[in-house]
């Protein structure tokens, strides 16, 4: 008898794959065993040399004797930034709704030695990717939000005119924003917050001023101008 495909899978030594229901950061479902899901499975199975051990995009958990939680994360550290960047952009480019920009790829090669640091599957690392190649405005999480007071607000607007600077680099940006947080009697996290949540939208991401750095002076203007405009 033909022994099938799945047969051969059943036999050989590749770790097991647990697929569960979940969502995205913006609450769609995207586990879901319909057709549509099966043949986005199939395109990502079949972009060979890619990730081996990740076959789909669907969030899995992975069931691999003696290796524990940590064998997913160290998996996609491993992977080659490319190769991740060519992987998330399909479903990023679903999350915003339109083709990447070579602009919004460069954001993402660059910030990937990074992001690829703590998630477990693909599904979280082009959830945390995402503020990379939001449009603006940018969606602000409930903790976000939260942070965004009117006060919070007001202190964006005041920041912006420091952030004119010819040289647009972690450390001067860093060196400025301390300056800044002196000048207002505070603490340098009592800016970087708020910040934060200007830029990407939520509370946790890759240190702030690597995110300035890669979103660039532009966007990173615009997106705390965005957020400054309700203060008051």
């Amino acid at each position: 008898m033909r022994s099938t495909k799945n047969d051969q899978l059943k036999s050989s030594n590749w770790p097991r794959f647990n697929y569960r229901p979940c969502t995205d950061a913006d609450g769609n479902k995207i586990a879901e065993d319909d057709d549509g899901a099966g043949k986005q499975d199939a395109a990502w199975a079949g972009q060979e040399g890619l990730l081996s051990d990740v076959q789909t995009f669907r969030e899995i958990q992975v069931a691999e004797a003696g290796r524990g939680r940590e064998a997913p994360i160290r998996r996609i550290r491993a992977a080659e930034d490319e190769r991740l960047v060519a992987l998330i952009a399909p479903r990023l480019e679903k999350l915003v709704g339109k083709p990447l920009t070579d602009i919004e790829l460069g954001r993402l090669r660059e910030a990937m030695p990074e992001l690829k640091l703590r998630p477990k599957t693909l599904v979280e690392l082009a959830a945390n990717a995402r503020f990379l190649v939001a449009p603006r405005p940018i969606r602000l999480d409930d903790k976000a939000a939260k942070l965004l007071t009117p006060d919070a607000r007001q202190l964006l607007a005041d920041l912006i005119d420091r952030l004119r600077v010819p040289e647009w680099q972690p450390e001067r940006l860093e060196a400025e924003i301390r300056s800044f947080a002196d000048q207002k009697g505070s603490k340098l996290g009592s800016v970087a917050q708020p910040l934060r949540a200007a830029l990407t939208g939520s509370l946790a991401s890759p240190g702030i001023f690597v995110v300035m750095k890669i979103l660039g002076r532009e966007e990173s203007l615009g997106r705390i101008a965005d957020a400054a405009g309700a203060a008051g």
